[in-house]
């Protein structure tokens, strides 16, 4: 598995579909083992710096070395997980063979599985029975990707063309990036079965919240607009806060709280502090490409969520507004309107919706393809 993270990311306690996911296929009794590729940085000083912090991380943890070779290490950090970690992709392909990566027992399915478009090669260069490649947002539309857009624009075809089976997050990935592959298919985020759970603390002064990385995807023209409106209300946004995000335009705004980065076994507890979760983000080309994990967080919380883009069409789970002035009546409406019957329903949905049954669905595609 050719990850969009490093392993060290998702010990600090990051999330995302391919965390949850890849957790997901452990479990299962028909997987023997995953294999996975971290991500790696695109600068050679970061590359380097990575690479010899994970290095000395290994060696500082219980963690059984495999494997090394010029270019990497492969090692053991738990029961049916192998981590294969390197400062340079020339030759990464090679590497994996040589290192046994990528050998099979007799009647066992091999599988490429990638969340990584920015390395292509695995898809051709690398024995497999099967190619899985599962398109989380469009990595062209993404700031820190722009100085690559021309050779993913190529992976993307070479992707298209070398796939078995391609998974997208959102509905306009599969109908606008890989339109013309017969086996796209639209499987959305999920939630995390142990965080559905409502909580029923709430704090005196009405709390409006959003939990994930802050940065330029969030309008903060919209936020400071809601602030300066709503004034009665605090703003509560939690989780780190990148260097693209406009967060200085609500530095005037008394309401408006950052926590910064919270651990992940934390974000209940905040949720649970929250009267409306909402979804502040600017429409553009990244963002229709996005299916946001918190929405279904929110929900497993039992909130109701105010968005700028349209994810359901039923209002007892989602509050859609086109504009700054339907955003902010939405918030009102979303408070008057709450009720526990509503909560429930909210809950409900984020259970068919778990992280299991996103996987079940992958697997029984997976199946039938092979077939």
């Amino acid at each position: 598995m050719f990850s969009m993270s490093s392993y060290k990311e998702w010990g600090r306690g990051v999330r995302n579909r391919n965390y949850y996911i890849l957790n997901e296929l452990l479990k299962r009794r028909e997987v023997r083992e995953v294999i996975m590729v971290e991500y790696l940085p695109l600068q050679w000083r970061k590359k380097l710096s990575a690479f010899l912090f994970v290095s000395f991380e290994i060696y500082k943890t219980s963690y059984r070395i495999i494997a090394k070779d010029y270019g990497g290490i492969l090692y053991s950090v738990k029961d049916k997980l192998k981590v294969y970690t390197t400062y340079c992709m020339s030759g990464l392909c090679g590497r994996l063979k040589r290192l046994g990566a990528t050998d099979k027992n007799e009647n066992e399915t091999r599988i490429i599985w990638s969340y990584f478009p920015l390395y292509a090669n695995c898809f051709s260069e690398l024995p497999n029975d099967i190619i899985v490649f599962d398109a989380v947002d469009d990595w062209r539309a993404h700031p820190a990707y722009r100085k690559y857009i021309k050779v993913l624009a190529r992976n993307y075809s070479l992707i298209a063309k070398n796939s078995d089976c391609i998974f997208t997050v959102s509905e306009h990935l599969k109908n606008h990036l890989f339109y013309d592959h017969k086996n796209t298919r639209w499987i959305p985020n999920g939630v995390d079965s142990a965080s559905i759970d409502r909580a029923p603390l709430r704090k005196k002064k009405t709390t409006i919240g959003y939990v994930g990385t802050i940065q330029s995807r969030v309008d903060f023209d919209l936020v400071c607009f809601l602030a300066k409106s709503k004034k009665d209300k605090q703003f509560v946004f939690v989780g780190p806060v990148w260097k693209d995000a406009e967060a200085h335009r609500v530095s005037a705004c008394g309401n408006v709280i950052f926590t910064g980065p919270v651990p992940n076994n934390e974000l209940k507890h905040y949720l649970s502090t929250f009267d409306v979760a909402i979804i502040p983000h600017k429409i553009n080309e990244l963002t229709t490409s996005m299916n946001p994990m918190k929405f279904y967080e929110y929900l497993a919380a039992g909130l109701p969520v105010v968005a700028t883009q349209k994810l359901v069409s039923d209002s007892d789970l989602l509050y859609y507004a086109k504009s700054y002035d339907e955003f902010s009546e939405a918030i009102d409406r979303a408070l008057s309107e709450n009720t526990e019957d509503r909560a429930r329903k909210r809950i409900e949905y984020a259970k068919e919706n778990s992280w299991e049954k996103r996987v079940n669905e992958m697997i029984g595609i997976i199946g039938e393809i092979k077939k």
